[in-house]
């Protein structure tokens, strides 16, 4: 029932405004928008399942080629030094190559890349925080900039670069390692889940190989052309996973500009209905 309160000195606008709200439905209870929503198969159909499928199979492919590779250096380590990496290092003396001081520097580029796995902390707040789109966004740019620069660095011999290089792939490595988790609480509770987590974790660790197999294909190409066909998978298989996420992002989390606009309008109605009580005196309502 609507009580409409008439006044005699704005008779006639208050009862425009009681008006108004006769038809008005009562605002939507926001605690019932804001319930996560498990992506299912009863619910979405197929095509949450294509895009779990899409997007399991995205990481698993950067977590073996590119998250786990990152601490299997050892064969990255002898392309570089093949390919002339700090041999500047080297007195013009020696004749044979690695020199110590070459190998040395080589050593030290991992070393400072390894630093970066002091942020994990910070790193796995940061998801807590803001989400796995706004993180494998982060780690889709860390890991560009790193092979983008492998890349310059081996073509121009810019050695130096290659601590920036390896420093952004520490990064990277770091925020893909959280997707092992992420990924899988994607799927439904039970088996499903379990097995994404788990085949996750193991393509992480398995994915130290990958350099190993880098180094085989160097015997018959280039690093700087090994440099940029890696680069330009790693942003189509990442690319399809942030597309993924960001797909996923808006079934768990119903869009809040349009929370943000329906409870602007409930609080203006309901302003609207206190100031016409308000301004009318009791002694003069009818």
């Amino acid at each position: 029932m609507v009580r409409t309160t008439v006044s005699r000195q704005g008779g006639e606008a208050d009862q425009e405004a009681g008006d108004d709200h006769v038809g008005q439905e009562p605002a939507a209870d926001k605690t019932s928008q804001s319930v996560p929503v498990v992506v299912d198969d009863e619910q979405g159909g197929g095509a949450k399942k294509h895009v779990r499928t899409v997007l399991l199979v995205s990481t698993s492919l950067y977590m073996f080629l590119y998250a786990g590779a990152f601490f299997g250096y050892g064969p990255m380590q002898l392309m570089l030094e093949e390919s002339g990496a700090f041999a500047s290092r080297c007195n013009p003396d020696e004749e044979e190559l690695p020199c110590p001081a070459q190998t040395s520097m080589l050593l030290n580029v991992q070393f400072v890349a390894q630093l970066t796995m002091i942020s994990s902390p910070l790193l796995g707040a940061g998801c807590d925080k803001y989400g796995p789109f706004v993180m494998i966004n982060i780690s889709l740019l860390m890991g560009t900039l790193g092979l983008a620069l492998l890349t310059a660095s081996t073509s121009l011999g810019i050695d130096n670069m290659l601590f920036p290089a390896f420093i952004s792939l520490g990064f990277m490595a770091n925020i893909s390692g959280l997707f092992t988790v992420q990924t899988g609480l994607v799927f439904p509770q039970g088996r499903s889940r379990n097995r994404a987590i788990s085949s996750l974790n193991a393509l992480f660790d398995a994915g130290a190989i990958t350099y190993l197999v880098l180094w085989y294909i160097s015997k018959s190409v280039p690093l700087p052309a090994i440099s940029g066909c890696y680069l330009g998978i790693f942003v189509l298989v990442v690319g399809a996973a942030a597309i993924c996420w960001r797909k996923v992002s808006r079934i768990l989390n119903p869009s809040n500009e349009d929370d943000e606009d329906e409870e602007q309008g409930s609080n203006d109605d309901v302003d609207d209905v206190a100031g016409s009580v308000t301004n009318t005196p009791a002694d003069e309502s009818v």
